[in-house]
């Protein structure tokens, strides 16, 4: 049961980050307005991130679109999500970072088929981004073809390998990557030099706790589970990461708030039934 779960929150730990939008790199002349939509979204003022992600337009119509459909991704509205992202990509079809937002809502939908079709060509392709790689290569995963999954991953890691990788939302991607290939050092490092690369990002703090936990150091992972909840108390997968290190009515607190936020929270509705099975266990006993 244990193992199912650390699956099945593996691949959702990839599909549901909100990681950042924009960076010094690629930031255009008035980033005012993603910036501050961006730190709505990493405080969890949901409805104001929102508002300010679908004022966006020019040359930051494709980051405001994926700022728009992770804040709906965040709060359990996968149809807004995927309606912007197909709405987008008929106009500007092969985009590539809508391609990727719309594989990631259609694989955590269980429609895993169509999101391999989608993003097929974008690995394929010379230039694939890194979390086109990283995605492609959960999906394969799920699917048990471990080998071809594996070759996918380290595909990721060479271009980090390549000096290719230096901002820290593809730093935390690679994190991934490495963990999914069990290099759990490489992981924990690439974790902590994507907050190094930007304090922060809040969403790789969430990963490190998830490693921390998965490697059975749960006081490391509520270390960062609570640094993120300081400043985001409505960031679902911390609250579900922190619920997941306690115990009795303090964990089914915190998942009811994840669920408060997100009623289709996949990793929540997944705790609450082991912690059912648990105390059914201990009353039968």
């Amino acid at each position: 049961m244990r193992r199912l779960f650390f699956k099945i929150f593996l691949f959702n730990a990839l599909m549901v980050v909100t990681l950042p939008l924009f960076s010094e790199k690629t930031a255009t002349a008035n980033p005012s307005t993603l910036a501050q939509a961006t730190e709505y979204l990493r405080t969890g003022r949901y409805p104001e991130a929102l508002s300010l992600f679908q004022k966006a337009d020019g040359a930051d119509r494709i980051s405001g679109v994926i700022g728009a459909s992770r804040t709906w991704v965040m709060t359990g509205r996968y149809g807004e999500a995927e309606a912007i992202c197909r709405e987008t990509l008929r106009q500007r079809a092969g985009e590539l970072r809508i391609t990727n937002q719309l594989a990631e809502i259609l694989a955590m939908t269980g429609r895993s088929d169509e999101a391999m079709d989608i993003l097929e060509a974008a690995v394929n392709a010379a230039g694939a981004s890194p979390r086109s790689l990283v995605q492609y290569g959960k999906l394969l995963q799920l699917r048990g073809r471990r080998d071809e999954a594996a070759a996918v991953f380290q595909r990721a890691v060479l271009l980090y390998d390549a000096g290719q990788i230096t901002e820290s939302e593809d730093l935390a991607v690679i994190g991934v990557a490495s963990w999914a290939l069990e290099r759990f050092y490489d992981a924990n490092r690439l974790f902590r030099e994507a907050l190094r690369a930007d304090p922060q990002n809040i969403e790789a703090e969430v990963l490190w706790g998830d490693l921390f936990r998965e490697k059975y150091n749960d006081a490391e992972a509520r270390k960062s589970y609570t640094v993120v909840l300081e400043r985001n108390p409505n960031h679902v997968p911390a609250l579900v990461g922190m619920a997941k290190t306690s115990y009795g009515s303090t964990a089914r607190k915190l998942l009811e708030d994840a669920l408060k936020i997100n009623a289709s929270a996949e990793s929540a509705l997944a705790a609450l039934a082991e912690i059912a099975i648990e105390d059914d266990r201990l009353d039968n006993g």
